[in-house]
C-alpha cells in the first residue's frame, strides 16, 4: 500500500467516513507493518492534522473507544515491545503484568483516538461540566515554544557531603563508602557490600531534580526507582535489626525479602514491609500522601493510626493527619511512571500539569479558573511538551509555552 493511500485511510477514518473494507484495508496494513517508525510518523501525522468538527463529548469518545478494542485489542496484544522506555523497566510480578495488559488495551486503539506507545501519544478523553462545552478551533497555535522530556540523572551525596553528577559518570565502580563499592551499570547506581557488617553507620542521599529520574540499587539488594524532584537517604550498608530510609517526593520500592523489616519514613507516615513491590508518592504540593502496594504486605503507620494494606490497595493520608483505606487503588497509576508513560483516570487538570511540570521542569501558570473538568488515559514521557500539549489542546484546553513557564490560557 503506497504512503499516500494511507494516509488518506487514516483520515478518513478519523473522520469516521471509513467503509468497511477501507477498515479492514487500513488494519491489515496496521497489523503487517515492520517498520514502527514509519508507522509511528505516519500515525502521529495522522492525529495531528485531525480537526474534528465538533467536540466529542465523554458518551460518543467513549463509544468510539468500546468500538476500537472490541475489533482490535487481539492485534496489538500480541506485540511484547508496545512498552519499552528509556529507563530500565521494574518487574512487579503479577500486578505489573497486569498493569502492562492495561497499558496493551488502551494501545489497541493505535488507529483512530490512540497513537500508540512506542509511536508517540496515547489519547486523553475528557469529562467537561455542561456548562463548559468549547467550540474547537480549526487554527492551531502555530509557533509554541518547545521542552524536551525529563531524562535519567541524578545526584549522589556520599557521607563526606561531596557530591557526584551521576551523568558524568562512566559504567563500573566509581567510588567506595565504608564496606560498599559503588558501581554504575546499565544506568542504574548498584551499592555491592564488600563485607558482611557496616564499618560505621554511613549514609548516602540520591536525589534528582525536575525533570530527571533514577534506579538505584541498595546494599541489600533492594530495587529502587525515584521519581522527578525526589530523593532518598540511605545507609550504604544496614547494620542493626531493621533496614531504614528516608523519603521525599515519589519512589517505587522492590524491596528485597529479609528477616529484617524494611521501614520507609516518608514525612508524617512511616511504612513497615518485609520484602514486597509499593510505591510511595509523597510530593508536598499533593492533596494527600499515597502508599499503593502492587505485591505482598505493608503496614502504614500515621501517628496513632496503621492501616495494614493487601496487594491493589492504598493507603491516603492527607494534610490533616487522617488516614483511609482505598480498597480498589488503581495501581497503572500509582507506577505507569516507572515504565515510562502518565497514566490519568478521572484526574483534574490542575492534578495532570503538576505531574508535568515536574517531568518538563516548568512552572504552571494559570491565567483563568479552570472548570471542573477532568481527563482519563495515558501519555508517553518520551513526548515533548507542545506534543503534549497538543493532545489537551484537542480536549480544548490551551495553552502557551514561554520559556520555563506553562500558561493555562483558558
Amino acid at each position: 500500500m503506497t504512503e499516500q493511500r494511507v494516509k488518506y485511510l487514516l483520515a478518513l477514518h478519523l473522520r469516521k467516513e471509513c467503509t468497511s473494507e477501507e477498515k479492514d484495508e487500513l488494519f491489515r496494513w496496521i497489523h503487517d507493518c515492520t517498520d514502527r517508525d514509519v508507522l509511528g510518523r505516519m500515525l502521529t501525522d495522522a492525529w495531528e492534522d485531525f480537526v474534528p468538527e465538533d467536540a466529542l463529548g465523554s458518551d460518543r469518545t467513549q463509544q468510539m473507544l468500546s468500538q476500537i478494542l472490541m475489533k482490535e485489542e487481539p492485534v496489538v496484544m500480541s506485540d511484547p515491545a508496545l512498552h519499552e522506555t528509556a529507563l530500565e523497566t521494574p518487574v512487579v510480578g503479577s500486578a505489573g503484568n497486569s498493569i502492562r495488559r492495561i497499558g496493551r488495551r488502551w494501545v489497541a486503539a493505535a488507529a483512530v483516538l490512540i497513537i500508540g506507545g512506542a509511536f508517540g501519544y496515547y489519547t486523553l478523553k475528557v469529562a467537561r461540566p455542561a456548562s463548559r462545552q468549547m467550540p474547537l478551533t480549526a487554527q492551531r497555535e502555530s509557533a509554541l515554544q518547545d521542552v524536551l522530556p525529563g531524562t535519567t540523572k541524578a545526584t549522589l551525596t556520599l557521607g563526606d557531603g561531596s557530591a557526584i553528577l551521576l551523568d558524568t559518570v562512566s559504567s563500573g565502580a566509581f567510588a567506595s563508602q565504608g564496606n560498599a563499592r559503588i558501581i554504575k551499570k546499565n544506568g542504574r547506581v548498584v551499592y555491592q557490600a564488600n563485607a558482611t557488617t557496616a564499618s560505621g553507620l554511613i549514609y548516602n542521599t540520591l536525589s534528582t531534580t525536575r525533570g530527571h529520574q533514577y534506579p538505584l540499587t541498595l546494599s541489600d539488594g533492594t530495587r529502587i526507582w525515584l521519581n522527578a524532584a525526589s530523593s532518598i537517604r540511605f545507609p550504604v550498608l544496614f547494620s542493626g535489626k531493621e533496614r531504614s530510609v528516608d523519603i521525599t517526593g515519589e519512589v517505587y520500592f522492590e524491596v528485597a525479602k529479609s528477616i529484617k523489616p524494611f521501614i520507609v519514613n516518608a514525612g508524617i507516615a512511616k511504612v513497615e514491609v518485609l520484602g514486597t513491590h509499593f510505591n510511595i508518592n509523597a510530593y508536598s504540593d499533593e492533596d494527600q500522601l499515597n502508599t499503593t502496594l502492587l505485591e505482598g504486605s505493608v503496614k502504614v503507620v500515621q501517628g496513632g493510626s496503621a492501616l495494614q494494606l493487601a496487594r491493589g490497595q492504598q493507603a491516603r493520608i492527607r494534610k490533616n493527619g487522617s488516614i483511609e483505606l482505598n480498597r480498589n487503588a488503581d495501581m497503572e497509576e500509582a507506577v505507569s511512571w516507572t515504565q515510562g508513560y502518565f497514566h490519568f483516570s478521572d484526574a483534574g487538570l490542575k492534578t495532570i500539569l503538576r505531574q508535568l511540570s515536574r517531568w518538563y521542569d516548568v512552572d504552571v501558570i494559570f491565567e483563568k479558573q479552570t472548570a471542573g473538568e477532568t481527563f482519563s488515559g495515558d501519555i508517553q514521557k518520551s513526548l515533548s511538551l507542545s506534543q503534549v500539549l497538543k493532545i489537551l489542546d484537542k480536549n480544548q484546553v490551551r495553552f502557551q509555552i514561554n520559556g520555563k513557564r506553562l500558561i493555562v490560557l483558558n
